[in-house]
């Protein structure tokens, strides 16, 4: 059979209509601002406008990275294909071949051609993160690689099961335009962790009478979160013996939820923090409705397991509201305890005429004794609230101590009976628990040695040690009054000296319970302290006194 070829003039004219048409479907993909401009010569040269537009050397033209994938490459195909007919129809025309035969040998030789020498197009995968394109992979399981490895990770940490997310993951083919512009195993990885996600897991919510105590990782965890708090308590030393289990008077219950991963507490950290209230303040986590769809990171590979967690309602997810307080626990323990307990010692009293009617002596101390004695004691949080003595046996009998008190008449004294502040300093307390209480003395800190005098005239009827105080200095005034002044370093007066108003009686130091160099001074009528701002009410916390002044 013979070909007969009628080659009209329009020909190469209607040809090009046909390609143009292919462009204009090209150039329609394009985003409108990236004013491609392509041109026929052959084959298609482009015009490159926009640096978003990227070159696909396959088949030597320009598109723009957010074009639809596949439709420039079936505008291409139409293109090469339309060329193909035409280079064909153009040889066997120049080389007038009109066999059959012979015709389709040579389209037989000029497709292998054109099969081997066009370039072969690689292919990868666009992964799209919650409807973001993250990048390009060669295949989805290096992407899901990572996104497992990321779940390991998570595991090792928190010791939980399955993780959870909210996202969903898709993956489209696309061509791969650039040499190593795909993304590897750690790449992608750090790509997760630089987009982030949020985490969900099976874990457990403790609750304390129905408010919430802490949110765990497993079943497991959140019994050994009871045990540890118990646990705190139930230790005994050599002298002591467990009665029974330790009980939390509180309610304990444990609820399985899908919870933030960013929630998940740690046993250690949630015992360390129970015994108090500790700020756990979050937001709102997530919106709890039955459209969240939560899918299994280990199911990424089947797209049909894509799953809803226990068909996820409101009761089922967890949200957190702000401003939530760890509850205070209450764990209660009954030991055996043997102990030994001190005995107070009495007062045996002398009397000395040489010495001033209310000043004393100590001549000889008293020693404490001891009872050793075996009860049964329950605890609250480590502190005894009530106490059953089973035995008590005396094992050492305590020693009176012996005091020399004055018998001689104190001297007249002309007191001012207006007081004078005793040292220069500033004032730290007034009002505290203890000898202060009621504001009934003052502190006066400055540093040790700082110089004392008498507040009133008056007799020296102590210059010794005195309990707290330790070195101690009362001087007693006209009318029932004294004033006492407490933690000396030196006596600069000794017992039964008549001092004036303003004398050097004493130096400041740190002795006895004091936390600092101070001068604890106090006024008394008939032994009974005064309130301290009934006599200087300027006084105030902070401010700096000068001794001397009124």
């Amino acid at each position: 059979m013979r070909l007969r070829f009628q080659v009209r003039r329009n020909y190469d004219r209607r040809l090009e209509i046909v390609n143009s048409r292919i462009l204009k479907k090209i150039n329609r993909h394009h985003m409108i601002d990236e004013m491609t401009y392509v041109k026929w010569q052959k084959d298609i040269n482009a015009k490159k406008i926009s640096s978003k537009l990227v070159n696909t050397t396959s088949f030597g033209m320009w598109v723009s990275e957010t074009d639809y994938k596949l439709c420039w490459m079936q505008c291409a195909i139409k293109f090469y294909a339309a060329n193909i007919l035409y280079i064909i129809l153009k040889g066997l025309h120049a080389l007038r071949i009109k066999n059959l035969k012979s015709a389709i040998v040579l389209c037989a030789l000029l497709i292998g051609a054109l099969i081997i020498f066009m370039p072969q197009m690689a292919y990868g995968y666009n992964v799209y993160l919650n409807g973001s394109d993250v990048g390009v992979v060669k295949e989805p399981a290096v992407f899901e690689k990572a996104l497992n490895n990321i779940e390991d990770d998570m595991n090792k940490w928190y010791n939980i099961g399955d993780l959870y997310y909210e996202h969903t993951v898709v993956y489209t083919k696309a061509p791969v335009t650039k040499v190593g512009s795909t993304m590897d195993f750690e790449e992608s990885k750090r790509t997760v962790y630089e987009k982030g996600f949020d985490l969900y897991v099976k874990g457990v919510v403790v609750y304390v009478d129905g408010q919430e105590l802490a949110s765990v990782g497993s079943k497991e965890d959140g019994e050994n979160l009871i045990k540890e708090l118990t646990m705190q308590y139930t230790s005994t030393s050599d002298n002591e013996k467990l009665m029974q289990d330790a009980q939390i008077d509180q309610k304990i219950t444990m609820e399985e939820k899908i919870i933030p991963l960013s929630q998940v507490e740690k046993v250690d950290d949630v015992v360390a923090s129970v015994f108090g209230t500790k700020d756990t303040s979050t937001e709102n986590v997530a919106a709890a409705n039955d459209s969240v769809q939560v899918k299994s990171v280990s199911e990424l590979s089947d797209q049909n397991k894509i799953m809803t967690a226990f068909s996820i309602d409101k009761d089922k997810f967890k949200t957190t509201e702000a401003s939530a307080s760890k509850p205070l626990l209450t764990i209660r323990t009954v030991k055996e305890v043997t102990f030994t307990e001190d005995v107070q010692y009495g007062s045996k009293y002398q009397y000395d005429s040489t010495m001033f009617e209310g000043a004393e002596r100590v001549a000889s101390e008293g020693v404490l004794g001891q009872d050793k004695i075996t009860a049964i004691i329950t605890y609250e949080n480590g502190t005894e609230i009530s106490r059953q003595v089973l035995s008590k046996e005396r094992v050492k009998d305590p020693v009176d101590e012996v005091l020399i008190l004055g018998t001689m008449a104190l001297p007249s004294v002309a007191s001012s009976g207006n007081f004078i502040i005793p040292a220069s300093g500033v004032i730290s307390a007034i009002n505290k628990p203890g000898a202060h209480a009621g504001g009934r003395a003052v502190d006066i800190a400055n540093r040790v040695g700082t110089p004392i005098y008498a507040s009133d005239a008056g007799v020296v009827v102590m210059a010794n040690w005195n309990s707290g105080y330790c070195m101690c200095v009362i001087i007693k005034h006209a009318n029932g009054y004294s004033t006492l002044y407490g933690h000396l370093s030196a006596y600069k007066v000794s017992v039964g000296q008549t001092v004036s108003q303003g004398q050097l009686i004493a130096s400041m130091g740190n002795t006895g319970n004091s936390t600092g160099p101070h001068l604890h001074f106090a006024i008394r009528y008939n032994d009974q302290p005064q309130v301290i701002l009934s006599y200087f009410p300027y006084l105030t916390l902070g401010r700096r006194v000068t001794a001397l002044q009124p």
